[in-house]
């Protein structure tokens, strides 16, 4: 128990106020909100090679890396790291003649996800973190001006932010994805109960979010998903 909530202290230290605390389950209490982050892009450079990529990738699509190895034409290769650190390439491409090139690569992995850029000739190899969400559909509940209780205690009302799960634990941490803005959450009801769909986003954490309706979000679960 003590090594879970250290855990979760150490993904919350980016994400939650000191406002926020953690319930004596290793979650927070239930409608606590909190803020989330705009992820932006990661960049890198070495050595006159640069990367340039989305912070955040979603399982099923193509995430693109672009950047510039200086002037002429080379191969450039794209290559994920793995657990037992061997780098293992997962996308190639030739740079243009100005030295700029765009390498792609199906999602297929979940987590934090170090990426580096190798291109022949060139010793710079530039590198990051991303983090790649696993994919759902979710609607929205809740509003500006409604009020309801919630399952996991308390209740749902304007500024509450949090999600509902049929099945994880009241508290229960996930960061939650949608476009380049992400966000981590509690789980602090239950549903949704629309066929099809795996989470209901409340309406100011979707607010945030720039989540206008129904759609897919990208969601890491705190403590399974390398998080």
């Amino acid at each position: 128990m003590r090594q879970r909530i250290a855990a979760l202290t150490a993904l919350l230290t980016l994400c939650v106020p000191a406002t926020a605390a953690l319930a004596a389950d290793g979650g927070v209490s239930p409608g606590d909100p909190i803020p989330g982050s705009n992820a932006g892009w990661l960049t890198a450079s070495a050595a006159g090679v640069s990367l340039k990529a989305p912070i955040n990738a979603l399982g099923g699509n193509t995430h693109v890396a672009t950047g510039s190895v200086g002037r002429g034409r080379t191969r450039v290769s794209l290559e994920r790291q793995s657990g037992n650190g061997a780098w293992t390439r997962i996308g190639s491409a030739n740079s243009a003649s100005s030295g700029s090139y765009r390498v792609s690569w199906n999602v297929n992995v979940f987590g934090p996800v170090k990426l580096r850029v190798t291109a022949a000739g060139h010793g710079g190899q530039p590198s990051g973190t991303i983090m790649s969400f696993r994919r759902a559909n979710a609607t929205i509940f809740g509003g500006p001006s409604e009020y309801q209780a919630a399952a996991c205690g308390g209740r749902i009302a304007k500024g509450t932010m949090g999600l509902a799960h049929k099945t994880l634990p009241c508290g229960t941490l996930v960061r939650v994805s949608y476009g380049q803005r992400s966000m981590v959450l509690p789980v602090i009801d239950r549903g949704p109960y629309r066929t099809g769909y795996t989470w209901d986003v409340t309406y100011d954490a979707a607010k945030y979010l720039h989540m206008t309706g129904s759609g897919v979000i990208g969601y890491l679960i705190s403590g399974r998903d390398g998080t």
